[in-house]
């Protein structure tokens, strides 16, 4: 590319402020045709850029971003000025569309960890452990039990609700049945003769408070209080009420059909959770079986390949291919190792048991592109 007058050909997004850019670089600077331009400008945001990267990549020409968009993370600022002088002094970069996406994952699965444990963004985190795979099989096995009873809040909250139903239709018969009331009352009486005023002293009956010229076997009351005690014993049986027990009865019957069928769709719905999910742990489990087995394949081949370049049989390109085999199944066994274990807290799930967690080994890796490394 010549330095002091490079062909250069200029391409914008649709927005009015990066037609505008355009119009005016035209105007200051010659341009080229795209099939005979050392250089293209590229007007927009990412988006734009990563489009024009891909729709010239047969071109196999530089691009040079300017900001004319929201997002312009890749790109640099505009300035119409001394655009010769900015080009001859940009640093070329490569971009590598796998590798941005991976760390972009990286980035976000570490947001979401420290969202999860509400650890501050800006706090770096380092894991010092990591997922034994090999380890998955004895939490496999504890859940491979194919006659373990689901013990699910939803199942027990419904046979709880089915006896109670049936209880509500044993009080429901109850109105058929005769009632029997028993009624005792202890109390006082007092009655004084005219003019005696408020009673202060207990009854008693005798010859003595009788009027002159009484019989001699009479008995006369002082005016005091005499104890009063009754005791009362009802049976009453309902012969017509309107049919009101009986519908009672129904209605408690309905209900407890009702709570029947409830139950009876929970213990389908779950049974079809538990069927599913031990379908998916025998999927997880079959591919990470064969991702192992790729991965201890591709790794046998890569120190076959690192012995035949040592001894001179084989180039560094099929030594490059075998490790990039290796570290592709290694990033699937990896990918089939989390499956599986997801897989596995689903099934515990649906059988209602503790999730088990994944047995993890230590590590030194740092997982957070802020945290301090280790030298």
């Amino acid at each position: 590319m010549s330095a002091e007058n490079p062909a250069i050909a200029f391409v914008a997004s649709k927005t009015g402020e990066a037609q505008a850019a355009l119009a005016s670089l035209r105007e200051r600077y010659a341009e080229a045709p795209l099939d005979k331009a050392e250089i293209i400008v590229a007007l927009g945001g990412d988006g734009f850029m990563l489009r024009t990267l891909h729709r010239h990549m047969a071109v196999n020409r530089p691009v040079y971003g300017m900001k004319l968009g929201t997002v312009g993370f890749l790109m640099n600022q505009f300035h119409a000025d001394n655009l010769i002088e900015r080009l001859a002094r940009a640093q070329p970069t490569t971009l590598k569309p796998l590798v941005m996406q991976a760390v972009n994952d990286r980035e976000l699965a570490v947001l979401d960890l420290k969202r999860l444990l509400n650890i501050p963004v800006a706090q770096p985190i380092n894991l010092t452990t990591v997922i034994d795979g090999n380890a998955s099989i004895a939490i496999l096995t504890s859940l491979s039990d194919t006659t373990a009873v689901p013990d699910r809040a939803v199942l027990r909250s419904s046979e709880l609700a089915l006896r109670a139903r049936r209880e509500g239709v044993t009080i429901a018969r109850a109105d058929l049945l005769p009632t029997v009331s028993l009624s005792f009352t202890n109390g006082f009486q007092a009655f004084p003769p005219l003019g005696s005023g408020f009673p202060t002293t207990r009854g008693v009956a005798a010859n003595a408070f009788c009027a002159t010229g009484s019989s001699t076997t009479a008995k006369c009351q002082n005016g005091g209080w005499f104890t009063d005690r009754s005791m009362t014993a009802t049976i009453s049986w309902p012969i017509f009420d309107g049919m009101r027990a009986r519908s009672n009865i129904d209605f408690a019957r309905a209900q407890q059909r009702l709570a029947e069928t409830q139950l009876q769709l929970s213990r389908e719905g779950v049974a079809v959770e538990v069927a599913r999910a031990r379908a998916e742990l025998n999927r997880a489990r079959t591919v990470f079986d064969a991702r192992q087995q790729n991965s201890a394949n591709a790794k046998e081949a890569f120190q076959l390949a690192s012995l035949r370049f040592d001894r001179g049989l084989s180039t560094q390109l099929e030594v490059s291919d075998a490790q990039l085999a290796l570290l592709t199944a290694e990033s699937t066994e990896a990918r089939a190792t989390f499956d599986v274990f997801l897989a596995s807290a689903e099934l515990a799930r649906a059988l209602g048991r503790p999730i088990p967690l994944p047995p993890t080994t230590s590590s030194s890796r740092s997982s957070d592109p802020g945290a301090p490394r280790e030298p």
